[in-house]
């Protein structure tokens, strides 16, 4: 299945009546966001977002699998992959996102127990989490010498950060953490058996 040319989006579905099930699909030129998800259930596996859209998946409080994910080509304003509100139950492994400019190719904003497998970005800033909590596993980030690799902004009292197993190369600055007074509090960055380099 192919979707594109959409003024808003390609898909957008909300509430916890409906579903979104797309296997083998393929989305561009979707003007705001290729699929845009709240508050719902989603099964998609083997999905390719092409050119032309500002923003990849846009999803908020979403369950289900995003599996073998191919956002390399995005090349929009916006994140290839952005989740909010997100309390775990949804699986989200074989990921291949692009960063442009200065949009991560991954961005988490208030959210927890996000887990995510098995990850490559390309571009900088690769990373970016905000007042979220979660883990990588098997991140593969490559950066073109400047930027940074993973952003961690504000961090969360109920949980931490954590990047294991990964390989974060070729970044003016491979790990960076932001915070305010206040946030004391919050549990650090922890990473085992990351290459940061």
């Amino acid at each position: 299945t192919h979707l594109h040319d959409a003024g808003t989006a390609c898909i957008a579905i909300q509430g916890a009546s409906v579903g979104l099930v797309a296997r083998s699909s393929n989305t561009s030129a979707c003007g705001t966001d290729a699929i845009w998800a709240r508050q719902t259930s989603i099964e998609l596996v083997d999905h390719t977002i092409g050119s032309g859209t500002s923003q990849g998946l846009t999803l908020a409080d979403v369950s289900g699998t995003i599996r073998n994910l191919d956002a390399s080509h995005h090349n929009g304003t916006r994140a290839s992959l952005f989740l909010e509100e997100q309390n775990g139950g949804l699986v989200l492994e074989g990921l291949e996102l692009n960063a442009t400019g200065s949009t991560p190719g991954l961005d988490v904003l208030r959210s927890r127990n996000v887990r995510v497998t098995n990850v490559r970005v390309t571009g900088a800033p690769e990373v970016h989490d905000d007042a979220s909590a979660g883990t990588l596993v098997n991140l593969t980030a490559l950066g073109h010498g400047t930027g940074t690799g993973v952003l961690v902004e504000h961090g969360r009292g109920s949980g931490a950060v954590r990047i294991l197993e990964s390989n974060v190369s070729g970044y003016g600055t491979g790990l960076a953490t932001r915070g305010v007074t206040g946030e004391s509090s919050n549990l650090p960055v922890h990473s085992n058996g990351t290459s940061w380099h």
